[in-house]
């Protein structure tokens, strides 16, 4: 299984069968977390899709129940903390001065299409059109890490 269970059982295949289907990926410890009078497995899983943040799972062996809590450390944070502001850019690029070249030459459209991009890539990165994007990180009481 995707989730290091040492037997497959029908709902184990059956729920790796949805998750292979539908594009879904299972998150889950590398070690076991339930200890039983039956083989040690893993029954704390997540199912994420599209999911783009790197992340550790583990097993908090420190309690002493039949039954270990499962941490999910999720890093979030944002590598550009700014998101743009739509309508000043909207501003700033229609005030902006674009003139089309010779448009009926390959090499007339590509300097246009170059000359566009300049003009875009310019405009998205003045100041004055990003507005930061605050993010509140959540800590986790001692008692868990």
């Amino acid at each position: 299984m995707s989730w290091n269970c040492y037997r497959a059982n029908p709902f184990g295949l059956q729920l790796y069968n949805f998750t292979q289907q539908h594009n879904l990926h299972i998150a889950a410890p590398h070690t076991p977390i339930r200890f039983g009078s039956l083989t040690p497995s893993i029954i704390d899983i997540a199912i994420l899709k599209n999911f783009s943040y790197h992340y550790l799972t583990s097993s908090i062996s420190a309690m002493t129940f039949d039954h270990n809590p499962v941490l999910f450390n999720i890093d979030y944070t944002l590598q550009n903390n700014n998101i743009p502001n739509w309508e000043k850019f909207n501003y700033l690029l229609s005030a902006a001065t674009f003139t089309p070249g010779n448009l009926t030459t390959q090499q007339g459209i590509e300097n246009s299409i170059q000359h566009l991009t300049q003009l875009i890539t310019i405009t998205s990165t003045k100041p004055s059109i990003l507005t930061s994007l605050l993010i509140f990180a959540v800590k986790l009481p001692l008692e868990t890490t």
